[in-house]
């Protein structure tokens, strides 16, 4: 509980994804339609609508705010904790549910993200919990497994779409490859789990077919063909980002996947399909997004849950049975040094003003830093207390493993979620703070208000925009900007853009300054009738 619902709300919601989702869901609230997600009132086939029902639920609760848009990724926190402590137990025993909950929620992007308004801890969730409910129903003849490996799957799929399907038929046809000579699939259970997966969605695509026609099923369907056959363009990284991301990010669990690369004859240990499918799980998911073209850090968070389960597998035997000799600690002192020098390195640089002019050339981004809240020196600790408490926990893996590894996975935790406290909202006014101020700021009477020379939701969330019989209210986004750039209109318009494209903007369109704030501008047209 400590660690995810304290201080849900203290920052505004980051943009694209966060301020997307919370908007659907403040939209369904305002129009009453929960079927279908929209975004400025029109429609939106990029995301299916479970996670964006259970922030509607949320906001019922809390209001509509940012507590309430990250509310239901902090109750999957608790709930993964009393999950993970649940099957440890059936699996094993109490101790290794401890160690898989303490792998899995004390390491920093998956602590990061249950404290996030955003939909892949769900779909993670439902993921690998259908994986691991189809391995309790190997040679077994219930149908229980499958049958909920399928509601499992089928929740994915209502969560963020077909690629559920993609990824969890891609390994269980793979781990079937591999073990084709004594694992054969058992056909009873796949048609279970196909009917099960296809009836979650399906009655969602019913009632909508009922109430609404055929037309948003139809867009929905195709726009999601679409995704496959034409990803969204941007975001390219170096072929090697997600095996840094989740090295880096998912520390200190990662920093033991290198003790667990030797593990040998798999199918001969305890659990060892479960292990098999957890390897086929993270490496899957690792190689299909590396090689798709655009790298977000978020594409592989689906690999937190089984790598989880593989850390979790190797300590739990090395901590029980006292194992010194190949429980080597050395690389967990060396990506926590990296890490803890950085947050130090973050401090420093933030604290020190003067020294940003020779370490940043992007005009934009010295514009943004003039937005800098006020850092303090003696921030550095957050650093400092993380060093020290992996250098305890590495001297204390000579003495008793144990201690070494509570040591080390809670410090972090407590240390990663007292830093989020601290600089989440100053991150949070850097990056889009001043932008949200202007945007309420020219939302004070009847006017537009358009964001021109970049992508972002926050334009709706923060001006608590209405459904509206304007006509020019209702045309497609890029019509609509054309329009308002353009064409006679009977409203003053405010654009907000970035400074550095403040001049262009100015010039091609005639346009006054109305307010410059740093990083961003606010440009007016005045109304022509």
């Amino acid at each position: 509980m400590f660690l995810f619902f304290p201080f849900l709300g203290q920052s505004h919601l980051f943009d694209w994804d966060e301020i997307n989702f919370a908007e659907a869901a403040r939209e369904m609230i305002v129009t009453g339609d929960y079927l279908r997600v929209q975004i400025n009132f029109q429609m939106f086939w990029e995301k299916p609508p479970f996670f964006i029902w259970l922030q509607v639920l949320s906001m019922k609760v809390f209001g509509i705010n940012e507590f309430a848009a990250r509310f239901p990724n902090a109750l999957l926190g608790v709930i993964s904790a009393n999950l993970l402590l649940f099957l440890g137990r059936k699996l094993k025993d109490q101790f290794f549910g401890l160690i898989w909950a303490s792998c899995y929620l004390c390491s920093t992007l998956p602590l990061l993200y249950f404290k996030s308004g955003i939909i892949d801890p769900w779909f993670n969730t439902f993921i690998f919990f259908g994986i691991i409910l189809y391995y309790l129903g190997l040679n077994r003849n219930r149908i229980l497994y499958p049958l909920l490996s399928g509601i499992s799957i089928g929740l994915a799929v209502l969560t963020k779409g077909p690629v559920a399907i993609l990824i969890y038929g891609l390994v269980i046809a793979i781990y079937h490859l591999i073990n084709w000579k004594r694992e054969c699939i058992n056909i009873k259970h796949a048609v279970i789990i196909a009917l099960s997966t296809i009836t979650i969605p399906g009655l969602w695509f019913l009632y909508d077919y009922i109430n609404n026609g055929s037309d948003y099923i139809v867009d929905f369907i195709l726009y999601q063909i679409d995704l496959f056959r034409q990803p969204v363009a941007g975001h390219q990284q170096p072929f090697y980002y997600h095996f840094l991301v989740i090295l880096i990010g998912c520390f200190p669990m990662s920093a033991f996947i290198f003790n667990c690369i030797n593990t040998k004859q798999l199918s001969q240990l305890e659990h060892g399909k479960l292990l098999q499918l957890s390897w086929i799980t993270f490496l899957t998911v690792l190689i299909l997004f590396t090689i798709v073209e655009t790298k977000i850090v978020h594409y592989s968070s689906l690999c937190y849950l089984p790598l989880s389960y593989i850390i979790s597998h190797y300590l739990y035997h090395q901590l029980k049975q006292g194992v010194h000799h190949r429980f080597n600690w050395n690389y967990f002192l060396i990506i926590g040094c990296i890490l803890s020098f950085a947050l130090i390195g973050l401090v420093y640089f933030m604290a020190s003003p003067e020294i940003w002019d020779d370490y940043i050339s992007d005009e934009w981004a010295r514009l943004k830093m003039k937005d800098n809240p006020n850092w303090y020196y003696w921030e550095l600790l957050f650093g400092l207390i993380l060093l020290l408490s992996n250098i305890l926990a590495y001297l204390y893996s000579k003495i008793n493993n144990k201690k070494a590894f509570f040591i080390a996975f809670y410090s972090n935790a407590i240390i990663i979620a007292l830093t989020i406290f601290q600089f989440a909202p100053k991150i949070e006014i850097m990056s889009q703070g001043t932008y949200i101020d202007l945007l309420q700021s020219v939302n004070q009477n009847d006017n537009y208000i358009q964001v021109l020379g970049a992508k972002s939701y926050a334009q709706y969330f923060y001006t608590k925009k209405a459904p509206s019989a304007d006509q020019i209210e209702l045309l497609p986004a890029k019509e609509r900007k054309h329009h308002l750039l353009t064409k006679p209109i009977n409203k003053d318009v405010y654009f907000i853009c970035p400074s550095k494209k403040a001049a262009h903007f100015q010039s091609h369109f005639h346009l006054e300054i109305f307010e410059q704030a740093n990083a961003w501008t606010v440009l007016k047209r005045a109304k022509t009738n």
